[in-house]
């Protein structure tokens, strides 16, 4: 008998399709998986291209401060008397302040002038004797007229006259002895008017120089000077404004003596911001830079202001440390009423602008492996899904958040993705 042929699926049939239905299905899984995350939107943001300014700032704070600020001090040491003017008073130059008092420095005026005026007449008595005695002496010096010399002169002629007589007696009766005797009177008598003539000569010499000292003394100012500067002191003690503007502080007390600065006069019409600038960016900062300021009192909006000074020197106490800074005085172009002095102020100081520029989140720009810049765009494709588009731009001025981008291709209204980290050209987008 002819065995049954066995049909339809063995076990092992069964398995094996099992088996490839599993693969295929899994399979057909991932290529789903794959395919729903190519056209899964990514999460983005984006930035209307429009044209505008773009700026390269240096961010600082300050302190408003006046223009014009003058402190007002003393060297005398008197108590002040009476206070003229308080704070927030404005004053014209030329104002009095405050009034010391001088009791004592009026006392000591009347004494100097005393002294003064004893020391003149002192001196002025003893000029005109000296140059009398001089004038005289000379006078008679000059007209051979001094009875010392006369006198001198006049025994030199006897004595000559004698020795004539002796030399001629001489020669009848040779008394030597008589001889000698005239010849020493003689030599004794020109000795005699020679001492005369140098004593006379000294003192003359003397008489000029008692003149000379007479005068030097009549012209010394000591006394005169000392009584000027008490005068001056005098004046002084009235303590005026040096300068119009407010009085912004005031150390004089009545009845106190004084210490340190008596009045700070400041001109509220005329301010500037003092800031301390980073030695990072103190190289940009120069004067003539623009600015723009911001104060709690003004709120958002902005003053302009402009770079008038930068420091040549590191502030002193921030040399050599880890955050040397420099002091750059900003002057306020406008004044605004708002601003008083000592507010804090928060200044933008521009370091390079452009104007009708596009410009976009600095990480919105993407770079390519040959260095090539490029954005990606977000627009919608045929189907109306929006997607990512490379866009090549060029860049230009950078700043801490922004940067300029230009190229052809770029237009208003185009919509850059701001995030652009891990979107590639045709990546689904939603906003």
């Amino acid at each position: 008998m002819k065995e049954k042929k066995r049909t339809g699926f063995t076990r092992k049939k069964i398995i094996a399709l099992v088996i490839v239905v599993l693969v295929l299905a899994g399979t057909l899984y991932s290529c789903s998986r794959a395919a729903e995350k190519r056209n899964a939107a990514a999460q983005v943001s984006v930035t209307a291209l429009k044209k505008g300014s773009l700026r390269d700032t240096v961010s600082v704070s300050g302190e408003v401060k006046s223009n014009a600020s003058r402190n007002v001090y003393t060297t005398l040491n008197y108590p002040v008397k009476e206070v003229k003017v308080k704070v927030g008073d404005t004053v014209k130059a030329g104002q009095v302040l405050a009034v010391l008092d001088t009791a004592t420095l009026e006392s000591d005026i009347e004494d100097a002038q005393n002294a003064a005026d004893n020391a003149r007449q002192s001196a002025a008595l003893t000029l005109q004797k000296a140059k009398s005695d001089y004038e005289n002496a000379l006078y008679l010096y000059n007209n051979n007229l001094n009875m010392d010399l006369v006198n001198a002169n006049d025994a030199l002629v006897s004595a000559r006259q004698a020795l004539d007589a002796a030399e001629a007696k001489y020669e009848k009766d040779h008394n030597q002895a008589a001889l000698d005797a005239a010849q020493s009177a003689y030599d004794k008598a020109n000795t005699t008017l020679a001492f005369t003539k140098n004593k006379v000569s000294q003192d003359l010499k003397t008489l000029k120089n008692n003149y000379d000292a007479a005068a030097l003394k009549a012209s010394d100012r000591t006394q005169q000077d000392n009584l000027d500067k008490l005068r001056q002191n005098l004046k002084m003690a009235t303590i005026t404004a040096p300068a119009a503007g407010t009085v912004t502080a005031c150390g004089a007390v009545a009845g106190a003596p004084v210490t340190g600065v008596l009045f700070t006069i400041q001109d509220t019409s005329s301010l500037m911001v003092s800031a301390e600038i980073r030695e990072y960016d103190v190289d940009g900062v120069k004067a003539g830079k623009k600015a723009v300021l911001k104060t709690d009192a003004t709120g958002d909006d902005e003053i302009a202001a402009v770079v008038s000074s930068v420091a040549p020197a590191a502030t002193q106490g921030t040399e050599g440390s880890g955050s040397v800074t420099y002091t750059a005085e900003v002057k306020i172009e406008k004044q605004d009423p708002r601003l008083k002095i000592g507010m804090k102020a928060r200044l933008s100081i521009v370091l390079s602008e452009k104007s009708n520029v596009y410009s976009v989140p600095y990480d919105a720009v993407l770079h390519k492996d040959d260095g090539s810049a490029y954005v990606l765009i977000a627009e919608k494709d045929e189907k109306g899904v929006l997607r990512a588009r490379e866009q090549p731009v060029s860049t230009g001025l950078e700043t801490d958040i922004s940067i300029e981008i230009s190229g052809s291709g770029l237009k208003d209204g185009l919509q850059v993705v701001g995030n652009p980290d891990n979107i590639t050209a045709g990546s689904a987008l939603k906003l």
